[in-house]
């Protein structure tokens, strides 16, 4: 039989899917045949389902898995099959998150200042990409209107407001 040592890995993910990729360890000393990939929801408690059978398309090693909700947590295994049989199951891949990167921020919003600080308020992201905002991160320039900036590291990234000392 053949075996499949390592889990399946996150290619990608959006807000309602996330692609796997996987490949066999040993063909077992017979030609592959194909897989089978396995899914459960983490956050929902779902037993495992299959959700790709591919046992006779060797050269299919990822899959698109769409339909998914949302900020969720996936988890993949897969098996590998030859003309002597199926392999183990592979183990349990991390979680992978149906989600994409957050959507761009509005730019902080001038609230007063003083001759030493500046008092700055933010809105949240309107798009979260399907999962909590965990931080922001705040940075300033140095004061000469240039391209170059640097991130503000005493800010705590979850404030909403936010007072910036004279450099």
């Amino acid at each position: 039989s053949p075996t499949v040592t390592a889990a399946p890995t996150k290619v990608s993910s959006g807000k309602n899917s996330v692609t796997v990729q996987w490949s066999a360890s040993s063909d077992g000393g017979s030609a592959l045949l194909g897989y089978k990939l396995y899914q459960k929801d983490i956050t929902a408690g779902t037993d495992s389902s299959m959700i790709y059978d591919g046992g006779f398309v060797p050269t299919i090693t990822s899959y698109q898995n769409t339909g998914l909700i949302t900020g969720h947590r996936y988890s993949y295994q897969v098996v590998a099959i030859n003309k002597v049989g199926t392999s183990d199951p592979s183990p349990w891949s991390s979680y992978f998150i149906a989600a994409q990167k957050p959507g761009k921020p509005a730019s902080p919003t001038y609230v007063s200042s003083t001759s030493t600080q500046i008092y700055l308020k933010f809105t949240p992201v309107s798009d979260n990409g399907g999962a909590p905002i965990i931080r922001y991160h705040l940075e300033r320039d140095n004061g000469a209107l240039t391209d170059s900036f640097t991130e503000i590291t005493h800010y705590n990234g979850l404030d909403l407001e936010y007072t910036v000392d004279k450099a």
